[in-house]
């Protein structure tokens, strides 16, 4: 199954005018599960949320040519099943405080809320919510048969000590049929929040801070 959605990014980042770096497989450590929160990974250990999906290895790629900045895609696999996946990348500038967009009460009706590290009066939070590109376009459900994942956060941007923000977003497949990884709708994303830190330029990056640990933190070494 890797190998045909290997051929699909493949095809997907061609229309987006991107290019295919390196992939690779982490597997999951046996019997390790998770129900509706998928970023839980970190040194290739998933937490336990309930047990109904279990995650057994996450596909990486690395995607060049991205006016913006190199990406990676993390997809995580329950057997043969893709699940809601994770795109990450670095980019130029930082904040004074973390930031997460969050499902909304709405659930998947509702495009989310920012909250920083004291809630959704963080100011940063509060600046973020007159941005609507920066979160647009998430889909906060994912679903196969009668199987259903709410996705709990769709951006996590996160202030490091070199002076970046590693931006992270997580959605459920887009487009006709759900078959769409949203490499484009990334790019676009990533320009959005690149926007968005420029009005902090010369502010002192904040501490880290994540709202749930992303699948994606097993990608730093590819951004």
């Amino acid at each position: 199954m890797q190998q045909k959605a290997l051929l699909a990014i493949g095809k997907q980042a061609g229309k987006a005018g991107l290019t295919m770096g390196p992939h690779r497989v982490l597997m999951v450590g046996a019997g390790v599960s998770t129900q509706e929160r998928l970023g839980q990974a970190l040194s290739a250990r998933f937490n336990p949320f309930g047990g109904k999906v279990r995650v057994d290895r996450v596909l990486q790629v690395r995607l060049e040519g991205s006016p913006i900045t190199p990406f990676v895609l993390s997809v995580p696999y329950s057997g043969n099943r893709a699940l809601a996946h994770e795109l990450a990348s670095l980019l130029p500038g930082t904040l004074p405080s973390s930031l997460s967009l969050v499902r909304g009460a709405m659930g998947s009706w509702s495009s989310g809320r920012f909250e920083g590290p004291e809630g959704p009066e963080d100011p940063v939070a509060e600046a973020a919510s007159d941005e609507f590109e920066i979160g647009d376009g998430v889909e906060w459900n994912w679903e196969e048969g009668k199987t259903i994942i709410k996705l709990e956060w769709g951006l996590q941007a996160v202030p490091t000590p070199e002076g970046q923000t590693l931006h992270v977003m997580q959605t459920a497949k887009h487009g006709i049929l759900s078959r769409g990884f949203g490499l484009d709708w990334y790019v676009e994303r990533q320009r959005a929040f690149r926007d968005f830190l420029g009005r902090y330029d010369g502010t002192a990056a904040g501490a880290p801070y994540w709202w749930m640990e992303p699948v994606s933190l097993l990608a730093t070494d590819w951004l």
